[in-house]
């Protein structure tokens, strides 16, 4: 539940930056997205660093190197949205986050097949 919270203000997040006029458009949501898009401003910073904590904390029993990559990803969003770099930087971290953050989910609602098991989770042997 906290890794679909910190997903969907992330979300919001981009959307706010990306997509300004369709946000603006929904109501009570000018006003957050005014302060998402003012990246000078604390609440635009805590607004990215939060959620993208909380992510990292709720998928912390993921497997070590692909939680590594989702921080590295992260910190690589944020570092080129607030630390002045050219968009397609931005957006090259921005489009690793999500494919990392697509495989990671997908690795946990699809478990890894156990060796010697076919696609019908019968055994090898079973299925000649």
């Amino acid at each position: 539940m906290v890794a679909a919270a910190a997903v969907a203000v992330l979300v919001f997040h981009c959307m706010a930056m990306f997509f300004a006029d369709w946000v603006d458009a929904v109501p009570f949501a000018e006003a957050p997205a005014a302060a998402v898009r003012d990246l000078d401003s604390l609440a635009s910073e805590v607004s990215y660093w939060v959620p993208a904590a909380a992510l990292v904390v709720a998928l912390r029993r993921v497997w070590p190197p692909a939680l590594l990559v989702l921080v590295v990803t992260l910190v690589g969003v944020g570092y080129t949205m607030f630390v002045p770099h050219a968009l397609n930087t931005h957006l090259a971290w921005l489009a690793a986050a999500v494919v990392t953050l697509v495989l990671t989910g997908t690795a946990l609602v699809f478990p890894a097949r156990r060796q010697g098991q076919s696609g019908s989770g019968r055994t090898v042997a079973e299925s000649t």
